[in-house]
């Protein structure tokens, strides 16, 4: 796929198309030849993973802030959508198709295995839907952080709370 058609939405038969030919491609492959494939184009840099519009909202809410993130950071088996590694803060940014109880119930399942399995890491995962960050990046951001209790994207210590006035002296 190309920049250009980054995060632009196909329609289902443009969906149907591309699903037939991976399905032709896996089909033609044996496993060795997948995990040779793949792990070939992991050492090239290559990213595995497109990335969507939202996922662009919220990395561009995180160079305003000036915080440091590592996109589509490897950790196998799994790909993470924005690791900030000071933090080992996981930000998966859920679509709100792909990430659907209702339309993908398979999807829950697989989702919170995956979230055992970065947390028995060390990690600490936060999860952002589509349709908060497209209302509101910088919101959907900071109330997933507030949920997840991180302190700080950035590091800093966060602004000291002003002592209240007295109105008697």
């Amino acid at each position: 796929m190309s920049d250009a058609q980054v995060g632009k939405r196909c329609t289902q038969d443009t969906k149907r198309k591309l699903s037939a030919i991976k399905r032709k491609w896996a089909a033609e492959k044996s496993p060795e030849e997948r995990r040779a494939l793949t792990a070939a184009a992991l050492a090239a840099g290559r990213k595995l993973q497109p990335v969507s519009q939202p996922e662009y909202m919220v990395r561009a809410v995180l160079d305003a802030r000036g915080v440091s993130y590592t996109p589509q950071q490897r950790v196998a088996p799994y790909c993470l959508d924005v690791f900030v590694p000071h933090l080992m803060l996981d930000i998966e940014i859920w679509g709100d198709y792909w990430h659907d109880p209702k339309r993908r119930p398979e999807t829950a399942a697989k989702d919170a295995r995956r979230d055992a399995f970065l947390r028995s890491r060390g990690y600490t995962v936060v999860h952002i839907w589509e349709h908060d960050i497209r209302r509101d990046p910088a919101a959907a951001l900071d109330s997933a952080l507030l949920i997840a209790d991180v302190p700080s994207l950035t590091g800093a210590e966060p602004p000291a709370r002003p002592r209240p006035l007295s109105l008697f002296v």
